[in-house]
């Protein structure tokens, strides 16, 4: 249920200049999707009785490099939306980590999230885009529970 890892996703420009695909992709990873979360506890909905198991929901990015990467106006566009506001920075080797509830995110885990993205998940699998501030796809992939190869390539 819910966990996919997923390698060599790039997106962004680093240190403020707009860098090719390919040397970008080496920097940023997506390397989690986490989409169909265990089920809500009696303990968690002792402190909130509305929750559902989507809730805690999730999507981790990494920077690998030796780079801050610059993420301005970088936006999810399919699947969930989420736009990175100007000034968005992400350090060498830092994450983020993007939720679908903020409020319920720290029930469940110690991480603070950068942000909470619109829509959800959906927990057999669709598309996620990733576009820069022009609109140039950046990234464009699927998840879901069958193995359809590739996966970690």
């Amino acid at each position: 249920m819910g966990n996919l890892i997923i390698r060599r996703y790039y997106l962004a420009s680093c240190n403020g200049q707009r860098e090719t695909p390919h040397s970008v992709a080496e920097d940023l990873f997506i390397t989690e999707i986490h989409y169909h979360p265990l089920d809500q506890t009696e303990d968690e909905l002792s402190d909130a009785p509305d929750l559902n198991d989507g809730d805690f929901e999730f999507l981790e990015l990494l920077n690998v490099s030796s780079k801050q990467l610059i993420l301005d106006a970088v936006a999810f566009t399919t699947g969930v939306e989420f736009v990175f506001p100007i000034d968005s920075r992400m350090q060498p080797g830092g994450r983020i980590v993007l939720c679908r509830n903020l409020e319920t995110f720290p029930l469940r885990y110690s991480e603070s999230p950068f942000g909470e993205y619109g829509g959800v998940l959906i927990n057999s699998g669709e598309a996620l885009v990733l576009v820069d501030a022009e609109g140039n796809v950046l990234l464009d992939l699927s998840y879901g529970d069958s193995y359809v190869g590739g996966w970690g390539d």
